[in-house]
């Protein structure tokens, strides 16, 4: 195991795919050394933590860490308390901003990943896409196309608006059990 440092981040995200484990699907326990050792032997190179001591097992077990605010709302921008103490643990590579927003939120989402990479450069703004089959309602957007056409113009909308480094969205395919969603392809 690797010695836990408070330095710069282990790796940089944007060279190659980025593996999350999350060990139950609806609900993630608190990262133990057990998660994290689950995590390492499953192929998985990061992890969502929201404490300190969470960052430090992901440090130790070699996982890149996405912050999550689970005491209040994730689409706020983080003080700057918080943003120089994240800054200075090894693990930390990603700020939780929100999970599926609508193209409504796209503006406030813009402001809030602006300010992160002023602030915090070296760092991601996590934002997690709706899926391709999303409805239109979710999504926020009519286009009276099919159901792919909308999807690109909603990821037209949030690449142009929120100008992130990183795009994520959810795709469920892996249930146990299967899915009978279908999943329009992307290219980008």
């Amino acid at each position: 195991m690797a010695r836990i440092a408070e330095v710069e981040p282990v790796a940089n995200l944007l060279d190659g795919p980025i593996v999350t484990y999350w060990k139950n699907f609806w609900t993630r326990p608190i990262l133990d050394k057990t998660v994290a050792q689950e995590a390492v032997d499953g192929g998985f190179n990061a992890i969502w933590v929201s404490s300190f001591e969470e960052l430090d097992i992901a440090a130790e077990y070699g996982l890149q860490a996405f912050w999550e605010n689970r005491t209040g709302p994730n689409n706020v921008t983080p003080s700057t308390t918080l943003i120089d103490q994240l800054k200075r643990k090894a693990a930390f590579s990603a700020y939780f901003i929100d999970d599926e927003p609508s193209v409504a939120e796209f503006a406030a989402l813009a402001t809030i990943v602006s300010n992160l990479k002023a602030s915090d450069p070296g760092r991601l703004a996590y934002i997690n896409l709706f899926p391709t089959y999303a409805s239109d309602a979710q999504l926020g957007i009519n286009t009276g196309g099919t159901t792919g056409e909308t999807y690109l113009d909603y990821l037209d909308q949030y690449l142009s608006t929120v100008q992130p480094e990183l795009l994520a969205y959810d795709n469920y395919s892996f249930l146990a059990g299967g899915d009978d969603r279908v999943s329009v392809p992307l290219i980008l």
